[in-house]
């Protein structure tokens, strides 16, 4: 399973998903505060995790879930 260096402390768990390997998921509200712990801006750190992290995955990779967005929804 792919992971990001660094980040193991943002990792949620594992995802499983018929006709496909395992995905690490990580908790994107953690990714960006680590971001930002590290010395990047909130904008900064939104750009940094799109351009790097989401950008650069390829399908079947790493999953990020936005909990915010689930309560959006309800």
């Amino acid at each position: 399973m792919l992971r990001i260096n660094g980040f193991d402390d943002c990792i949620m768990g594992v995802a499983h998903t018929a006709g496909e390997d395992q995905r690490i998921v990580y908790d994107l509200d953690l990714v960006l505060k680590k971001l930002i712990a590290d010395g990047l801006s909130p904008s900064e750190a939104w750009e940094h995790y799109e351009y790097n992290m989401l950008g650069a995955i390829q399908p079947g990779t790493l999953v990020f879930l936005d909990r915010t967005a689930v309560l959006e929804l309800s």
